[in-house]
């Protein structure tokens, strides 16, 4: 249960994509079109075992002044942290933290990849559900701030 006690959200209550899943030897640039056509912001590469690629590993890669031609194999995350689909997500958000990562895989009751679940899917999922401080109406009107479907304005 919430603490407003209301139903425990799960990662299987969110409507996670199936991951986009590369061949091991994809460029840095094959990895980033795949990232901008799924519009996600990390894939799988496939290869004996599977790794993680993110949006933060391209920039690492870019940083370091790779060629977008290069593979893109070294800059992912060989073992990436698994979860299963029944996992709360404030248990998922907490794995984040601890494992310091921004994206989790996740899995099924047969250890079967099904998704990956990024900070910002998971945080977009809870904030509707936290119990708001009371003080929050009054702070918003002071800073003329709106919020509607999830868009801030500020007057």
């Amino acid at each position: 249960m919430t603490r407003s006690g209301g139903p425990l959200v799960t990662i299987a209550d969110l409507d996670l994509s199936p991951p986009e899943v590369l061949d091991h030897r994809c460029t840095l640039q094959e990895a980033a079109i795949a990232m901008i056509n799924a519009r996600a912001t990390a894939v799988l590469l496939r290869g004996e075992h599977a790794t993680i690629l993110t949006e933060l590993d391209l920039v690492r890669a870019s940083a370091l002044g790779r060629d977008p031609g290069s593979p893109a194999a070294p800059f992912a995350t060989p073992e990436p942290v698994r979860i299963a689909r029944a996992t709360p997500l404030v248990e998922a958000m907490h794995a984040m933290v601890r494992n310091g990562v921004r994206h989790l895989v996740v899995v099924d009751d047969a250890d079967r990849i099904t998704g990956i679940l990024s900070v910002r899917a998971a945080a977009n999922a809870l904030l509707p559900t936290a119990e708001l401080p009371p003080w929050l109406p009054a702070l918003r009107l002071a800073l003329r701030v709106e919020w509607r479907d999830g868009d801030i304005t500020v007057a």
